[in-house]
């Protein structure tokens, strides 16, 4: 050791080293702490490679790879005057351990280890000690060498799960792995048609709570790899066959099925059907859980609909003989009876679609009409229900189908024309076209553009997708793009009334128009897209659930994200019947559009308002006007004072036009609501980032204006309501009082709800959610800093306020009522 404390060459390094017992912890101790002390720091990054193999296997030790993290540790929170000093040191030491994380580590630390080593090593590495102190030690300093394994968490679960492939019993570091690490990159390593084997044993050796830890993880794994929306039925069955073969199937219980209703998927609950051996004694479980009181009124009804969807899919694993018995138990009776005695239609829709359904499977008689329910809003999951009888899918059938690349289906655009899509044109004529128009302005005095053709007007649908797709490498590309974007509002409206074209190619141009990237830098592109996507909404408002779609699975900027909410409330409100100036502006009911288009709008992630401040603004007022007059009477002296109301001019109201869409009330919840509620819980919420807080400002105010279109006459006005209160009540209980944007969206909308429903249905409805919102608000009363959010709280409390006391005045005179009777 007096050696090592010295200068020595790298041969005395490396002979000091083989005289040092590794196995005896005593020496192996005073080495590490020698080497640590003196050579790592000094002279480890200007040894020869031969020599930094000697000193990293002394590091391929319990005892050696804990004092190296250790070091680690001590020196990213080291409080120092020289940073480069520290930086090189722990550049050393980094460089150390990215030779100590060599393929083949967890083997030769377990390998002889004992039970205390055991746990050491796992918490070392399996429970992210380590992990945790090199990241922390990356954000500290961040110009020195961090191990590949060790950049990100995907990387680090995916080198542990390869070590374990080496270990007899991985039991125990599998669930420890699983706990800490990302269960996808776990499974990406592990499951796998290799590596099957290995998995079925390690699960085999787990206990009963561990089989359910790695079950639920799976599901996640399988959800996010296999089970998109977009899944196949052969997908689906794959999945469950080898899951038979891999994971243990005997733990399923009711919680477990909570889980997979918590996941929001459609193919993951056929599969989990496919998947349950004791569905005849978890259904009727099941069932009373679904049919239970207290759950009707406090789970949103989103959710409500994937639990039916997977409470049905249970039941087309029994025979038609458990079914029909399963009619006759007094559980399904009470459930129905709850349902049909909610106060929500949507509710009481699905206790009467669970019941025909159910009636169906079991070759029974049909309990409703189901005729007499086309106005309620129809659930969006299939129609069939998947049965394990009717596949026949091999384990390795199964692999073949899992392992083969994905397909993304799509319409084939030409399949009605038969030809490529290529721009059909008016014929050319000596009058000016409505192209030449657009292309008049100052740029017609620059002398490279004196000699461009002129590029035709599209007049049809796919003209448009033609000019938004085009090759950036095309001569006219920026005025295909630009003439396409400004056409779009008009000419869709113009074909609207007229064949199917537009419905045909709305998914497809909306998807191109989300996508679009603003290349050329034109200042009105941002206007120009928004009020193309929100034509598309209007002109086929079905598009809505595609929207909803692509805002949950896409790979969008905050931006686009932002477009897609915006066009979706603009749509609705446009539908309607209210005359916004951004989509007014966007077209005209001529042949030709106008030119000129609204104010430009902000394209920076804060800033993008897309109208929605006058809009909200304007709801504010409307909302707050009683409350500021109250409140001002209570300063003046009370209403003696008042001026009368008769003699107060009514600031003005937005405009609504009588060219509505007949049945708005009846697609409003369904088409727009309903499934952008969907998205979030589908999504698991929002998380971005440091964005984070304008995406869910953004959301909630799309939200409260879609309610705000949908008074008075929606047919589910009430259930839009109660979802709205369900999802932001635990929003505003998490964000803090800086996030100004989020709790004005959830004021304001919160707010409405108080003005459109009835007080008494309110209150006796939703009192628990008001009583939280309130608690909130008036516990962040002192910590707003901003006036105009401030006045809008102080106006919903005094609302709240006002309505518990008008509650309670009639509770007291239904009670003197009934004494004096």
């Amino acid at each position: 050791m007096d050696i090592l404390k010295g200068s020595p060459l790298p041969a005395q390094i490396q002979e000091c080293i083989r005289s040092v017992d590794l196995s005896r912890d005593v020496d192996l101790l005073r080495l590490v702490s020698t080497l640590l002390k003196y050579t790592v720091p000094q002279t480890y990054l200007s040894l020869p490679g031969p020599c930094q193999d000697a000193v990293s296997r002394v590091f391929r030790t319990v005892v050696g790879l804990g004092n190296l993290t250790a070091r680690i540790g001590m020196f990213s929170r080291q409080k120092t005057d020289l940073p480069r000093d520290v930086c090189k040191a722990l550049d050393a030491h980094m460089q150390l351990l990215h030779k100590a994380l060599a393929p083949g580590l967890v083997g030769e630390l377990v390998f002889s280890a004992s039970l205390a080593a055991r746990r050491e090593i796992e918490k070392l590495l399996f429970k992210g000690k380590t992990y945790a102190i090199v990241r922390e030690a990356a954000l500290n300093y961040s110009d020195m060498h961090v191990p590949p394994m060790l950049q990100n968490m995907d990387a680090y679960t995916g080198f542990l799960a390869t070590e374990l492939l080496l270990l007899e019993d991985a039991a125990s570091f599998s669930v420890a792995l699983l706990s800490f690490g990302n269960s996808a990159a776990f499974f990406d390593v592990l499951f796998s048609r290799a590596h099957a084997d290995f998995l079925r044993q390690t699960v085999g050796t787990m206990k009963r709570f561990e089989r359910k830890q790695v079950l639920v993880k799976f599901l996640d794994f399988a959800f996010s790899r296999y089970l998109g929306s977009g899944a196949s039925s052969e997908a689906v069955v794959a999945v469950s066959v080898l899951s038979r073969e891999i994971i243990d199937n005997s733990v399923w219980d009711e919680l477990l099925l909570e889980k997979v209703v918590s996941r929001y998927s459609y193919p993951l609950n056929s599969m989990v059907a496919l998947l349950v051996d004791s569905a005849p004694s978890l259904v009727p479980k099941f069932l009373a859980t679904w049919g239970a009181a207290a759950g009707l009124v406090n789970e949103p009804i989103v959710k409500q609909g994937y639990r039916t969807h997977l409470l049905l899919c249970l039941c087309a694993q029994l025979p038609p003989g458990e079914l029909q018995d399963l009619l006759k138990l007094p559980a399904f009776v009470s459930a129905i009876t709850n349902r049909l005695s909610s106060l929500s239609s949507q509710v009481k829709f699905l206790g009467v679609l669970f019941a025909d359904k159910l009636s169906s499977m079991a070759q029974a008689q049909p309990i409703f009409d189901m005729n007499n329910m086309r106005d309620m809003q129809q659930p969006d999951f299939p129609a069939d229900f998947l049965k394990s009888a009717d596949f026949s899918l091999s384990v390795t059938g199964s692999w073949e189908v899992l392992e083969s690349p994905y397909i993304v289906e799509t319409g084939d655009l030409n399949s009605e024309a038969g030809i490529d899509l290529k721009p059909l044109t008016l014929q050319e004529t000596p009058k000016k076209s409505f192209a030449a128009d657009l292309n008049m302005s100052d740029e017609e005095d620059d002398p490279t553009l004196a000699s461009r053709e002129k590029v035709p007007v599209p007049i049809y649908v796919r003209d448009l997708l033609s000019y938004l797709s085009v090759d950036s490498k095309d001569q006219s590309a920026y005025e295909k793009q630009k003439i396409a974007l400004e056409i779009t509002p008009t000419l869709l409206r113009q074909k609207l009334a007229f064949g199917s074209e537009v419905s045909f190619y709305a998914n497809d141009l909306l998807a191109q128009l989300v996508g679009l990237s603003n290349q050329y830098d034109d200042n009105n592109f941002e206007t120009s897209r928004l009020n193309a996507m929100i034509a598309v909404v209007v002109s086929y408002p079905d598009v809505s659930l595609h929207l909803c779609k692509l805002l949950l699975t896409g790979d969008y900027s905050l931006q686009q994200r932002l477009s897609l909410l915006s066009a979706m409330s603009f749509g609705a409100r446009a539908l309607r019947g209210y005359k916004d100036e951004i989509v007014d502006n966007s077209f005209k009911p001529t042949p030709f559009p106008s030119k000129t288009l609204p104010k430009k709008l902000h394209d920076q992630y804060t800033a993008m308002d897309y109208g929605y401040s006058r809009i909200e603004n304007s709801i504010q007022n409307a909302l707050m006007r009683e409350s500021s007059e109250e409140a001002r009477d209570e300063l003046s002296g009370g209403r003696v004072l008042r001026v009368s109301a008769k003699l107060r001019k009514e600031p003005k109201t937005l405009e609504v036009s009588k060219d509505q869409l007949p049945n708005f009330r009846d697609i409003v919840g369904r088409l727009f609501f309903f499934p952008l509620v969907a998205v979030w819980y589908e999504s698991g919420g929002i998380n971005i980032g440091h964005y984070t807080p304008v995406l869910i400002a953004h959301y909630v105010r799309t939200l409260s204006l879609i309610l705000h279109c949908a008074y008075p006459t929606a047919i589910d006005l009430k259930d839009m309501a109660g979802e709205y209160l369900t999802l932001v009540t635990p929003v505003l209980q998490k964000v803090g009082t800086d996030q100004l944007q989020v709790i004005e969206s959830i004021v304001t909308g919160v707010t409405l709800i108080c003005e459109i429903l009835d007080p008494t249905f309110l209150i006796t409805s939703f009192d628990g959610n008001l009583h939280i919102i309130e608690s909130v608000l008036l516990q962040w009363w002192e910590s707003l800093i901003d006036d105009r959010v401030k006045s809008l709280c102080a106006g919903l409390l005094l609302r709240l306020n006002r309505l518990r006391e008008n509650m309670e005045r009639t509770l007291l005179d239904q009670m003197n009522g009934a004494l004096f009777a």
